[in-house]
């Protein structure tokens, strides 16, 4: 991820406001990096539910 973002490349999500009226660069990059540490957090968080809920199918 680290690669992509040193080239430039942004995050854009549809369904989200735009980070493009914020001015400060630095400001910028530190939303969207929050931003994507979230939804990793939470696809992370997902995949260890559905690998529990395939143990427990398994164990039955």
């Amino acid at each position: 991820m680290n690669q992509v973002q040193d080239k430039g490349a942004t995050l854009e999500i549809l369904n989200l406001p735009s980070l493009n009226g914020i001015q400060d660069d630095n400001l910028r990059r530190l939303l969207n990096n929050l931003i994507i540490e979230l939804f990793k957090y939470t696809a992370e968080n997902e995949r260890k539910q559905i690998c529990e809920r395939q143990g427990i199918e398994l164990a039955k």
